[in-house]
């Protein structure tokens, strides 16, 4: 079974659960790439859609995807000297992405307010495979620039879980699944 099919019923769960969009993205390279969505109940359009691509130094989303390169594999990805910005938390350049990625790498989610573009939050969560490697990841788009505190929590563990979720769907040892 291939990974959209798989995590379809995760995501649908997931966008239920919160009431906002859910999506599983890949690294293509240097981009994130959608590969699933799930709407929330009651909305007719998605803020992401299947095959979008966006920079991924750029999103968390990205940022959780490239956390486990060296920063060496991150030159020769990014050798240019300096980054586009997307925002003013955007890194300026691959050590200070780097920087960035090593307290990324040990969260269990990363949140972004207003990281890629104003007005839109998210939170994001890796997925493993059985080899405890970062295959994909779960996350949500909220629009709003902040997210409510009194919410963030509950959101938090639900992108969690189902991250955790997949990853035990994709044979991930529970240790490594998180969640």
């Amino acid at each position: 079974m291939e990974l959209v099919d798989l995590c379809q019923p995760v995501l649908a769960q997931l966008a239920n659960a919160i009431n906002y969009r859910c999506n599983l993205a890949i690294r293509d390279e240097r981009a994130v790439v959608y590969i699933a969505r799930a709407p929330a109940p009651n909305t007719l359009i998605g803020a992401m859609n299947v095959g979008s691509c966006l920079p991924a130094h750029g999103t968390v989303v990205g940022r959780i995807l490239l956390s486990e390169l060296s920063l060496e594999a991150l030159r020769a990805l990014y050798p240019e000297p300096a980054l586009e910005r997307f925002s003013p938390e955007t890194p300026h350049d691959v050590e200070s992405l780097y920087a960035l990625l090593q307290r990324d790498r040990l969260a269990e989610s990363v949140v972004g307010e207003s990281y890629f573009e104003s007005g839109y939050s998210s939170i994001a969560a890796p997925v493993r495979d059985h080899t405890r490697d970062i295959v994909a990841v779960i996350s949500t788009i909220i629009p709003s620039s902040f997210i409510d505190p009194a919410q963030s929590e509950h959101l938090l563990q639900a992108v969690r879980r189902s991250a955790s979720t997949f990853s035990t769907l994709l044979h991930c040892p529970a240790s490594a699944a998180g969640g």
